[in-house]
């Protein structure tokens, strides 16, 4: 089986796989992540409230998926993911001084694959990629 690439899927498959991701994103920032902020240097509303981030970015990635006018709403969903990202950033300089180098690194992946799938989706949204 071919897995075809991001840049070659319909927006409404680019929402559905944005979807996925964030529900995956949730799970981690609100279930796996909690139990290691000692070791991760921020404090633990830090995931309660990305967690909740990511449930709501994945809950409007579903519903974008299975509705209408998936172009103009895969625009929103990219703008909510670079919240998402941008907020990350900002609250690690905050807590710069208590970050650890795990979490830096999580932060780093996270940040690289989640401004890679946004700009894919805009590319998407914006070329006119048959819904």
């Amino acid at each position: 089986m071919r897995v075809p690439r991001l840049s070659a899927l319909t927006p409404r498959q680019l929402l559905a796989v944005d979807a996925a991701g964030a529900a995956m994103t949730a799970v981690t920032t609100a279930l796996v992540l909690p139990a290691l902020f000692g070791a991760l240097g921020l404090p633990p509303w830090f995931f309660v409230s990305f967690g909740a981030a990511a449930t709501a970015l994945c809950l409007v990635s579903t519903v974008s998926a299975l509705g209408s006018r998936h172009r103009e709403r895969l625009r929103l969903v990219a703008l909510g993911n670079l919240a998402y990202v941008t907020a990350s950033l900002v609250v690690t300089a905050t807590a710069w001084a208590t970050v650890s180098p795990l979490w830096l690194g999580y932060l780093v992946f996270e940040t690289v694959v989640m401004l890679t799938l946004v700009r894919i989706e805009w590319r998407a949204a914006s070329n006119g990629v048959p819904a």
